[in-house]
């Protein structure tokens, strides 16, 4: 199965079918696919510091938890 997009608790295979998803194994069962303040939170370190080596300290990897 080609999944193609995703929300909430749903995904869209390439036949374009909404399908629920089950996989327990994933983030997305406690928060649901595409939440927007994990792709803001994503989008804002994409444009800050994209990648880096984990070898390297920074900024992302040093900030308290809450």
């Amino acid at each position: 199965m080609t999944i193609v997009a995703s929300s909430g608790s749903y995904v869209w295979d390439g036949d374009g079918n909404r399908l629920l998803d089950f996989s327990s194994q994933m983030v997305n069962t406690n928060i649901g696919h595409q939440h927007p303040r994990v792709v803001a939170a994503i989008q804002a370190q994409a444009a800050t510091l994209c990648t880096v080596a984990p070898q390297y300290v920074n900024d992302a990897r040093s900030e308290p938890r809450d």
